[in-house]
């Protein structure tokens, strides 16, 4: 996730400290969030995957 924001720090220009910030932390996130899921032994993936089917949303083909 460090690796991920160090890399985004330069790409983006620094022009506004809440957006880059902002932006670096909805990054790091959806990193750690990815990670966490392709790690992930069968519980979490399980969890999100009866809240998806008990809301009535279809599941995405291969991502649960």
């Amino acid at each position: 996730m460090v690796t991920v924001v160090v890399i985004y720090s330069f790409v983006i220009p620094l022009t506004n400290v809440f957006v880059v910030l902002g932006g670096a932390v909805a990054l790091g996130g959806l990193v750690y969030l990815l990670v966490l899921l392709k790690t992930d032994r069968g519980g979490i993936r399980d969890e999100l995957k009866e809240l998806i089917m008990g809301l009535g949303i279809p599941p995405w083909p291969g991502v649960l």
